[in-house]
Order: C-alpha cells, then sequence, then structure tokens
C-alpha cells in the first residue's frame, strides 16, 4: 500500500493536484482460512491453465510486487515459488490468513500507513467460479449496449462452457464481437458476485462441444438432459 501510495502521489504531483482531496480506494485480494501456511498458497496456484494467479487479471501485480523488493520473473511458475516467498508476496500483496489475523493488519494498515478505504476481492480460480449454478452473461449489440442474460455454465479445462439455442440472440451478438462480461448470479440474474471481462467464441469441432457437454451434463444432470431433448424436439442448434 505504501508504494501504490508514493505511485498515485507522484501522479498527482505531475498533474499538479493533491491525494488530500481525491478519496483513494486500495483494491485487496483476501482468503480468509484457519491456517495460516494454507492460505499463503495461494501464490503457489494456476488461476487457469496457462495464467499463474499471480498475473490474474493481468500481469500488473508483478510490477507492484517487484517495487515491493520482491523478485519475480516475467512469467512465474506457481509450483517454483517457495513457501517462504509465497508468504512474503501474501504480506505485500493482500489479506491471507485467520479472520483476527487479517483484521490486525488492517487496523495497522490504517495506523501505519492511513489507509482509510478498501475494496476487498475475494481470491478465487476459474473452476472456483462453477459452484455457482447460474452466471450473469453480458454481451454487446453494435452499438456498444450491454444485454445481460443469467445462464446454465460449467467449468472444464480452464474455460467456462455455456448452452444455449444456436438462433438466440446471444449467438448473433457474439457473432459481431466476442467481447463478454460474467458474473456470478442467481436464476433472475441478480449478482453474487463481481464482473470479469472476458472473450467467447461459438464453438463448432466434435471434441469441443462432446467435453462441454459432459460437464453441463455433471453439474446440472436431468435438467440439461431435459433441455437437450427439447432443443431437438423443437429445432433449435446448439
Amino acid at each position: 500500500m505504501t508504494t501504490a501510495r508514493r505511485h498515485l502521489e507522484a501522479g498527482a504531483r505531475r498533474a499538479g493536484r493533491s491525494l488530500d482531496d481525491f478519496p483513494t480506494i486500495f483494491i485487496v485480494p483476501i482468503t480468509i482460512d484457519d491456517s495460516l501456511a494454507e492460505a499463503r498458497r495461494w501464490p503457489q496456484r494456476w488461476f487457469a491453465p496457462g495464467q499463474s494467479w499471480l498475473t490474474y487479471p493481468n500481469a500488473s501485480n508483478l510490477y507492484w510486487l517487484r517495487q515491493a523488493g520482491l523478485p519475480l520473473p516475467d512469467n512465474p511458475s506457481p509450483e517454483a515459488i517457495p513457501d517462504d516467498l509465497a508468504a512474503r508476496i501474501c504480506d505485500a500483496f493482500g489479506l491471507f490468513g485467520p479472520a483476527e489475523y487479517c483484521a490486525e493488519r488492517l487496523i495497522r494498515a490504517r495506523e501505519e500507513a492511513a489507509v482509510e478505504h478498501i475494496f476487498l476481492f475475494p481470491n478465487h480460480t476459474l473452476e472456483g467460479a462453477d459452484r455457482h449454478r447460474y452466471m450473469s452473461l453480458a454481451t454487446f449489440r453494435r452499438s456498444g449496449a450491454e444485454v445481460k442474460t443469467p445462464v446454465w455454465f460449467a467449468a472444464a479445462d480452464g474455460k467456462l462452457y455455456v448452452f444455449t439455442a444456436g438462433d438466440s440472440g446471444k449467438v448473433k451478438r457474439l457473432r459481431h464481437s466476442p467481447r463478454v462480461r460474467i458474473a456470478p448470479s442467481n436464476a433472475r440474474g441478480r449478482l453474487r458476485g463481481t464482473w470479469r471481462d472476458a472473450a467467447a467464441r461459438i464453438i463448432s469441432e466434435t471434441r469441443a462441444i462432446e467435453r462441454a457437454h459432459a460437464a453441463l451434463r455433471a453439474k446440472y444432470g436431468w435438467q440439461i438432459r431435459l433441455t437437450d431433448l427439447l432443443s431437438r424436439l423443437t429445432g433449435h442448434v446448439r
């Protein structure tokens, strides 16, 4: 936080401004776990195949950690990060550990660094999103207007698969642009998590379709089988 504040102060000076009248909110990753050692294993995880947790949502995390004096390569392999370095990363990067430990660190940040406002960002992996039954899928019209729809989805091989009719509006919008946003939700689209930017594509490869169906059937059971049957009866293309 001290490093980030220095960076903000330098930017404010270049713009002829001061942070005194500028509200600063720090985004702080957080994991609550009864075991401090287990919580500190997050830097040793993959967010998704080919992308380490440390580089999610992007590699700018590495810049801030280096500013805090931590030696990290451009493409860190989670398995190669030793326990002592993982612990230092967690201490520099956010709140990891039992609730009381995290609360004490927040109080210390307020007293030592004058931190008043924070946004707690729960740590997660792509596979972790699969515990939700629905997600809100936002696609975009040519005008740039956003259209949100609650959908079923399932995770497999570091990707999220969605089932929908081939002639649906969201498929038409995806043919124009792969840009989407996703967030966990309930069946009515009420959010149960934060929005994330993503890219989507319509799959046509037989193996990919089979993999997607297997993941969806494993998650939704008879419900997805009934939807498959209705799709065939009504002539909809998936």
